[in-house]
């Protein structure tokens, strides 16, 4: 049993690793809007940092810039920034610091929410159709990443309209391929027609953030997902 135990953390400290990137500096380009809800923003983009600092008012900057841009609506001065991280803790951490210090140094700025993603090793369509259709239905209960957890908790905060406007900020490292995957889940299930019926426009959408495809785990979370919706919340969805 012990032995199993330490096998398993092997392979999950080595999936984190794989999934898991350099650090990369802010890039404004692929900051970008994702939904608007009332008076509150959700953005997608990479890592709002420098080498050595939160880059807070570059961040926000394109956020005003996307949401006319891209909402074809003003961001307001006064927004309360919700930083959701998509870095994990064992080989990001010192990125993870220095936002986490941030938001403790500047708690009227906004807060730090940290949910570690990874992706997914296998393709559903790899296991037998009644298995994939059970483990979907249950997704939550097995998936590290814990999807449509972190999908209610945004949507949630999307919808929770007060005095202070919100914008929530997902990223990663590179902003492409975690980010890619918990954006695509969001837009299977909230974004309009292509995009809540198919998984293929979700994913041709998520392979021009970047100057490169998403990377195949995160792809496959997408896969994933979009068979929660059809077989857990019964979304007629083609996945």
């Amino acid at each position: 049993m012990k032995r199993a135990s330490l096998l398993f953390f092997a392979v999950v400290v080595s999936f984190l690793v794989s999934a898991a990137a350099d650090h990369e500096d802010y890039h404004p380009e692929r900051t970008h809007l994702i939904d608007i809800v009332g008076k509150n923003f959700f953005f997608r983009g990479n890592n709002p940092l420098n080498a050595t600092s939160f880059v807070y008012d570059e961040v926000v900057s394109d956020f005003k810039k996307m949401a006319l841009k891209e909402g074809g609506v003003e961001l307001p001065d006064d927004i309360y920034f919700v930083d959701i991280s998509l870095l994990n803790i064992i080989t990001e951490r010192s990125d993870i610091e220095m936002e986490k210090n941030f938001f403790e140094s500047n708690p009227t700025k906004g807060e730090f929410v940290n949910y570690p993603m990874v992706g997914q090793l296998v393709n559903p369509n790899s296991y037998p159709k009644s298995m994939m259709e059970y483990m979907a239905k249950h997704l939550d209960d097995w998936q590290i990443d814990r999807a449509p957890t972190r999908i209610d908790y945004i949507r949630s905060r999307l919808e929770q309209q007060g005095d202070r406007p919100v914008a929530l900020y997902i990223h990663c490292e590179a902003g492409t391929d975690r980010t890619g995957e918990l954006a695509g889940d969001y837009m299977l299930e909230y974004w309009p027609a292509p995009y809540n019926q198919s998984i293929e426009a979700v994913l041709d959408y998520a392979d021009h953030i970047q100057s490169r495809d998403i990377e195949v785990y995160s792809k496959h979370g997408i896969e994933w997902y979009c068979n929660y919706l059809k077989f857990g919340k019964g979304v007629d969805i083609a996945c």
